[in-house]
């Protein structure tokens, strides 16, 4: 489904409608579905924060490419962090998202879909 990325895309670049929660939100739900999709295609639902615990449980069982030079659990867990503190959570609490929160989380979350998707 990489038309959700397309549309993190415009969102984060057409000046005219720029949405940078939505930018968040659609990254790291594309990013847990490159995960399901290569780790856990059982999986209904995906949940990134889950899957960041479990890859760190059992990172040296997994089919995860370039283990030697990416850091997975670390950045799975950086990119949870991201789920938790975004704004679309029901709490109301949470702080609106950046130009440079939207900006990283979108170009890191391309890059690790790439490396999961094409590395097979």
């Amino acid at each position: 489904d990489r038309e959700r990325m397309v549309k993190a895309w415009r969102d984060m670049y057409d000046v005219s409608s720029q949405d940078y929660a939505s930018v968040v939100q659609k990254s790291l739900d594309e990013l847990a579905g490159a995960i399901r999709d290569r780790l856990y295609p059982e999986d209904i639902k995906t949940n990134l924060s889950k899957y960041a615990k479990r890859i760190e449980q059992n990172i040296t069982s997994l089919d995860l490419p370039e283990k030697d030079r990416v850091n997975w659990p670390a950045m799975m867990r950086s990119m949870a962090n991201y789920v938790d503190a975004r704004d679309v959570h029901n709490s109301g609490t949470d702080t609106s998202r950046t130009l440079q929160n939207a900006h990283t989380v979108l170009h890191l979350c391309i890059a690790l879909i790439i490396i999961l998707r094409d590395s097979k």
